[in-house]
């Protein structure tokens, strides 16, 4: 059974120690005390399920974007941000796109939005397949000011 609740500081703390291996690298959290404080923000929750445990997080709002050039431009209100990990060692096995839909069930029975945006970096190809498989759709593509990557900046009707 899949448990949903909002983030607490034992789950942070257990989320901030998960790395991520090779190129998903940067998907690492560090361990410390502001990163503790931003995953208890009050925009993260986790998911846990009764065979795995823990097994990822999503986030809704500012806390879901990349820091950008003209972020009014970017991250207009008419779509809620939606950013969401799954443990390193699930990564790749083919659960992406039913987690991604859990968070998304979440977000619309507590703020209903008309649309999810999500940024995603250009070279995560099977993140991006994943989420053209749930209905999104490249938008823009967006430079990250601190990174200097490229990210697709993606939407989702609802």
């Amino acid at each position: 059974m899949i448990r949903i609740s909002q983030m607490d500081e034992a789950h942070a703390r257990e989320i901030a120690l998960w790395r991520y291996p090779g190129i998903y690298e940067q998907y690492s959290f560090q361990f410390t005390k502001e990163t503790i404080g931003h995953l208890l923000n009050g925009s993260y929750f986790f998911v846990e399920d009764d065979e795995d445990g823990l097994i990822g997080l999503f986030c809704f709002g500012p806390s879901a974007r990349i820091p950008v050039l003209d972020e009014a431009a970017t991250y207009t209100p008419d779509a809620l941000d939606i950013g969401l990990g799954l443990r390193p060692d699930l990564c790749g096995k083919g659960i992406g796109t039913s987690f991604l839909q859990i968070a998304m069930e979440v977000g619309q029975k507590l703020l209903s939005p008309p649309r999810y945006r999500l940024s995603v970096a250009a070279f995560n190809l099977r993140a991006i397949s994943v989420y053209r498989r749930c209905g999104f759709v490249t938008q823009k593509v967006e430079q990250n000011i601190i990174s200097g990557q490229s990210y697709y900046i993606m939407v989702c009707e609802q």
